[in-house]
């Protein structure tokens, strides 16, 4: 038990505190009489400073009155509305005074707020959140006679593509299918639904629920089928978009062909450049994507203006290495990452023509270096350098990963060689060498010692005198093996 204690306190601790902790809150009655002014109360999230809403309400009640609370000012017009705080916030955003219908179409309604927006600090950190509040009602008049239908306005591309869909409500809702609606259209995009909010690119396809009149917006996702992801001019930098389809560009007198390069976002889509000898005032270049029955076409118009482009002749960086050429206008450059700031010198091929260097400063990876060389006439040319930083691993890792091998190898052999020494035999290059170990001690003093026995020495006989034959014991010795 202590441990699922202190296991909990544990876990407390390190629980990021939600924001969502002290939410929204909408309370209204549940029982509503005909005709009668009842009030519904919006509570404020902590430490809210703007939040902003849509008050929809229920045919035929009516939106009478509404207070914004203390610290709050209201910014409200009609059912939309809007508060800012003004102070320590206190609880009670609004109090909204609501008059309530003779007779409804329904017993059961619902009051909703809708595309709750607002700004959520704490500390340092904000946060934004966008939710909708309903709060249910009984309605304990008279129902009509004649239930009004429900309308459904669809909003498309194109005002004059606005469509119109209806259904009789039945205990407050309708369905109404939208697999039969017309599919709008919009240039470089794809349709994908429909949506509550303008410019929304996820919507519902199938069924929509209504509750009351109601109005969706077509939602549109960018489309990549014959669409380019990229399209360089060398020497003339564009602002490129998949979706923009034409562009202008001022090129030299002296310039007879762009060089293009255009690439699809699928590898299998054909691409075919029309891109003729710069001769007139006005030249045209198309770029076609074919792809899957798409055919889309980018337009450049390369204008010549009778201005001549100034060029870099030369450009030197201390302590780096540049393979600059004057008609290259993009490079790369890998620089340590405590190089914050390149000495750039750059020598224009004009008299009349200055040098502006924009982004050297604070430089990481990723940062871009512009050089712009612009001429009085007007004319100019820019050069980018696309900055990268030293990658010690890339530059270093195959000495890394033969050091490693090493290690693992020497490591492995003098485990092996400790198991055969262990186990009393090392192996050498020419022989198998016998170690003696301890046991091999104890078993050897343990044998039985040898004896050795001395021959006995031959002795002359004397005459007269008995000879002994016998070996005396002295004539013995032990010999130690």
């Amino acid at each position: 038990m202590k441990f699922i204690k202190y296991f909990t306190l544990i876990i407390i601790c390190f629980m990021p505190i939600s924001v969502l902790a002290y939410g929204v809150q909408f309370i209204c009655p549940k029982e509503i009489k005909p005709n009668e002014t009842f009030s519904c109360t919006i509570y404020s999230p902590s430490f809210c400073s703007e939040i902003s809403m849509e008050l929809i309400l229920p045919d035929g009640f009516t939106l009478k009155d509404e207070t914004a609370g203390k610290n709050f000012k209201s910014a409200s017009e009609g059912n939309k509305l809007s508060y800012i705080a003004t102070g320590d916030i206190d609880r009670v955003l609004s109090t909204l005074q609501i008059t309530a219908p003779t007779v409804t179409n329904s017993n059961k309604l619902s009051i909703t707020l809708k595309n709750v927006k607002y700004k959520y600090q704490e500390k340092d950190n904000e946060y934004s959140v966008t939710t909708d509040l309903i709060e249910d009602i009984n309605f304990t008049g008279k129902i009509s006679d004649e239930e009004e239908n429900f309308v459904l306005t669809l909003k498309s591309n194109d005002e004059k593509d606005d469509q119109t869909l209806s259904c009789t409500p039945a205990n407050g809702s309708c369905d109404i299918l939208l697999t039969n609606t017309n599919i709008p259209t919009k240039a470089g995009y794809s349709f994908n639904g429909w949506g509550q909010e303008e410019g929304c690119t996820k919507g519902e396809t199938e069924k929509y629920t209504l509750k009351s009149n109601t109005t969706l917006y077509a939602c549109f996702t960018t489309s990549t089928v014959g669409h380019l992801k990229k399209l360089v001019i060398e020497g003339y930098p564009i602002e490129f978009n998949t979706n923009v389809f034409n562009y202008t560009i001022d090129v030299d007198n002296n310039i007879s062909n762009l060089k293009i390069d255009a690439e699809s976002f699928n590898k299998d889509a054909k691409i075919d450049i029309d891109n003729p000898i710069l001769s007139n005032e006005v030249n045209i270049v198309t770029i076609t994507v074919t792809e899957e029955g798409t055919v889309l076409t980018y337009i450049i118009n390369a204008n010549k203006n009778g201005l001549v482009r100034p060029l870099i002749t030369s450009l030197l960086i201390r302590d780096q290495q540049i393979n600059f050429d004057s008609n290259t206008f993009n490079y790369d450059l890998t620089i340590s990452k405590k190089t914050k700031v390149l000495d750039i010198a750059a020598t224009p091929d004009m008299d009349d023509a200055k040098v502006e260097i924009i982004g050297n400063n604070n430089l990481t990876e990723g940062s871009i270096i512009t050089i712009i060389v612009l001429a009085d006439s007007g004319a100019s040319n820019t050069y980018t350098i696309n900055i990268h930083n030293i990658n010690i691993w890339n530059t270093y890792k195959y000495y890394f990963i033969s050091a490693i091998v090493v290690v693992f190898m020497f490591t492995v052999y003098f485990i092996v060689r400790h198991i055969k020494i262990k186990n009393g035999e090392y192996k050498t290059n020419n022989s198998s060498v016998k170690v003696e170990t301890n046991k091999d001690k104890i078993l050897k003093e343990s044998k039985p010692k040898k004896v050795k026995v001395k021959k006995e020495k031959k002795v002359k006989k004397k005459k007269g005198k008995n000879q002994d034959d016998s070996i005396s014991s002295d004539n013995i010795e032990t010999l130690d093996l």
